[in-house]
């Protein structure tokens, strides 16, 4: 069942235990949409069977140029 969901864009942050991964359906919004969420954490539950699937509104994130990956980077040390 794995898919190349990856490259048509799920963005994921893997930790420890668990996966942070992007959701973006909402009550309102398209039941297909909720549907791509759903597979998506099922892709991502596959690849990673020991962690868990954290889906998170990712909507805020992207408006501001960016996906969970960019905003789970390292941060530089302060300056001397």
């Amino acid at each position: 069942m794995v898919r190349n969901f990856f490259r048509e864009g799920i963005q994921s942050r893997g930790y420890s235990g668990a996966v942070l991964a992007a959701k973006y359906w909402k009550p309102g919004l398209p039941e297909a949409l909720k549907k791509t969420d759903q597979q998506a954490a099922e892709v991502l539950q596959e690849l990673f069977p020991n962690r868990e699937i954290i889906q998170m509104d990712a909507i805020t994130i992207n408006w501001h140029g960016g996906g969970i990956h960019c905003i789970t980077q390292q941060e530089p040390k302060k300056a001397l």
